[in-house]
């Protein structure tokens, strides 16, 4: 075999490959007893039927497999030989067979940039200083109360107020006529500032339990219904029942309620904590950000298509995930993917630029992590996850579990590396 590699570009090249034809033969041959063993034809013992009938009824499809088997392995030795870190499958270009002559073809390939990084150290970096405070922990409180709230009717007063849980009838007419969906009955609605279609009416305020008013209404222009989205509507609403959500006593029950532990204190404790690791994350990705902007705009270099529109299948497939986790499916949205994909391209491209520079800089300065290191991050998995450390070691003695994480490892060591030399502005 004769092979020669082009350079089209720092991240593209180009194979051009001669396969000589004794080669071609022998895997011809090979194909054909193959498929002697293989097809039934009547009037013949398995494996006797001759090679002039084979080729007879078979020889395009054989020739094509035969083209395409040499075109893949000669490929994966040329790429071997001259240690072509490539980064997505080859365009092959003329790919043809014919018997007794050398078969010849071209392949284009996306290969790793070659990334040699500068200036990364003193860059800046303005982030917020993520502090968690006495106030946050309080209104945190307030919400685990909420959620915890039980609904109750209204016996004092008949008069519906702000706040309220209303009980109500409704009919929605557009020019004085009805459309799917346009009534409800015992439908409860909160008396506050919103959407109606949401569940919220102000209009309530002030109305007595027996009474009816009706309101103009605006449905918005992305409602569900397309026959009233955007359209101008009378809501006439009958307000049946009033009730309203009673707040659990902030009190040691609520703290085990909640499993937040024995006691208010403990409670407190337990969110605080909480607080404090979602502000130090925020603060991580923050500064993760930044960095990665800088050293991007200091290090242009060019990126491999094929690695951003990995990336772009990635973040698409990742939010298909969340969705289904949420009991949502996907395909009931109507999505417009290619629409998707290009306003997720821009990110797709920071996320991979910044990691291949990541690597550079780990790379020039040596950075890598150690078994303790490994070993720590599997207890602090362990205990994230409210897991024994030994079931978390189980999962990552899988070769490629590990990989994994030890990459990540290492992109955090790179990270802290750069903010341990950057110039940091908190505010």
């Amino acid at each position: 075999m004769k092979s020669s590699v082009e350079t089209v570009s720092p991240v593209e090249r180009k194979i051009h490959v001669e396969i000589e034809p004794e080669r071609v033969l022998a895997e011809l041959d090979q194909a054909y007893r193959t498929l002697g063993r293989q097809v039934k034809i009547e009037g013949f013992r398995p494996g006797k039927v001759p090679r002039r009938i084979l080729e007879r009824r078979y020889k395009a499809q054989v020739e094509a497999d035969v083209a395409q088997a040499l075109v893949e392995r000669t490929y994966r030795e040329v790429i071997t030989d001259q240690k072509l870190a490539v980064v997505a499958p080859p365009r092959v270009e003329q790919a043809e067979l014919k018997v007794g002559e050398p078969m010849h073809y071209d392949a284009r390939v996306e290969i790793r940039p070659v990334i040699e990084p500068k200036d990364y150290a003193g860059m800046p970096v303005k982030r917020g200083k993520h502090e968690v405070a006495p106030a946050q922990v309080d209104e945190e409180i307030e919400k685990l109360r909420k959620n915890f709230a039980q609904t109750v009717p209204v016996t004092d007063r008949d008069v519906a107020q702000k706040g309220d849980l209303a009980v109500i009838d409704f009919e929605a007419l557009i020019e004085g006529q009805p459309f799917t969906g346009n009534k409800g009955e015992n439908t409860q609605v909160e008396v506050a500032e919103g959407e109606f279609v949401r569940g919220e009416v102000a209009q309530a305020e002030g109305m007595k339990v027996g009474s009816e008013k009706t309101v103009d209404y605006a449905f918005p222009a992305d409602f569900r219904i397309a026959e009233a989205a955007g359209k101008q509507a009378k809501l006439t609403i009958k307000l049946k029942e009033l009730k309203k959500k009673e707040l659990p006593a902030l009190d040691d029950e609520l703290a085990k309620d909640a499993n937040l532990g024995q006691t208010v204190a403990e409670m407190r404790q337990k969110i605080e904590e909480a607080l404090k690791a979602n502000a130090k994350a925020e603060k991580e990705r923050e500064t993760r950000t930044a960095l990665l902007q800088e050293l991007i705009r200091r290090n242009p270099f060019e990126c491999p298509s094929a690695m951003i529109e990995r990336g772009v299948d990635m973040m698409i497939q990742g939010g298909i995930d969340r969705m289904a986790r949420q009991g949502i499916d996907v395909r009931q949205l109507g999505m417009d993917f290619d629409n998707l994909r290009g306003e997720m391209r821009p990110k797709a491209e920071e996320e991979v630029r910044g990691s291949l520079l990541l690597e550079a800089v780990a790379d020039k300065e040596k950075i890598e992590p150690t078994e303790a290191d490994f070993q720590k991050r599997l207890e602090e998995l362990a205990k994230e996850n409210e897991v024994p450390v030994e079931r978390v070691k189980e999962i990552f003695r899988r070769a490629d579990q590990r990989e994994g994480l030890m990459m990540r490892l290492r992109e955090e060591q790179t990270v802290a590396f750069l903010e341990s030399k950057a110039q940091i502005e908190e505010s």
